[in-house]
């Protein structure tokens, strides 16, 4: 909790330092903590950290200023979960992240336009594929075979994903979980890396009794 105040009430100083852009140069797309110009230190799109984080945990911050007040936070954490996923969009200033390692641009995952789209109700990708990153939330789109898509959002996650459905997806189809593995939504439904249907529930036997992990039987 100390960081995460800390860190708030720092942002206009940190991003008082941040060096300008070498001119002609392209932003980056992986880079380390402290305070970040987007489009300009950093290429705007979804961001992985790597979750090398101390024992104060990760405390990240998108940020539409930098007077350091709250109402510049459009969206912020403190977590200290092994891997972040933030989208970090063009339409923000500055990104902001302390304790959370090195950031890298998602796998299948491009920088996104500096121009924000004038519509949010519909995607102009001319290929839509299920499980790719996408923004802006709530956008709707097609796939090659006329099915309606959507932009929504992996629980727990700042990422958003193209589904057939509107809900929340449980998991990063990016990163599959397989049986055994942790949970942290009772009666959640994923897949698996082989395409099999895993439901989050307590084990009654083993090791894991007790405790929320992915399993092919509800």
């Amino acid at each position: 909790m100390f960081r995460k105040v800390s860190c708030t009430a720092a942002i206009a100083l940190a991003i008082v330092g941040i060096g300008t852009a070498v001119a002609g140069a392209e932003p980056a797309t992986t880079f380390g903590d402290g305070a970040q110009v987007v489009g300009a230190d950093i290429a705007p799109g979804t961001y992985i950290g790597n979750g090398e984080a101390d024992e104060y945990g990760c405390y990240w911050a998108r940020l539409s200023g930098s007077s350091g007040e709250i109402d510049d936070i459009i969206a912020n954490d403190f977590t200290d979960s092994p891997k972040i996923i933030v989208t970090i969009k063009p339409s923000d200033q500055y990104f902001e992240s302390e304790g959370c390692g090195t950031w890298t641009l998602a796998p299948a995952s491009t920088p996104q336009s500096s121009q924000v789209p004038e519509s949010a109700t519909e995607s102009e990708a001319t290929t839509i594929k299920v499980g790719d990153y996408c923004s802006p939330k709530g956008a709707i789109g097609a796939l090659d075979d006329g099915t309606t898509a959507y932009c929504v959002r992996v629980q727990f996650t700042d990422a958003y994903v193209w589904s057939t459905t509107q809900g929340l997806v449980a998991t990063d189809p990016h990163f599959p979980v397989d049986p055994g593995d942790s949970c942290v939504d009772a009666n959640a439904v994923t897949a698996d890396s082989q395409g099999r249907e895993l439901y989050c529930n307590p084990p009654q036997n083993g090791r894991n009794a007790g405790n929320l992990v992915w399993q092919l039987q509800p």
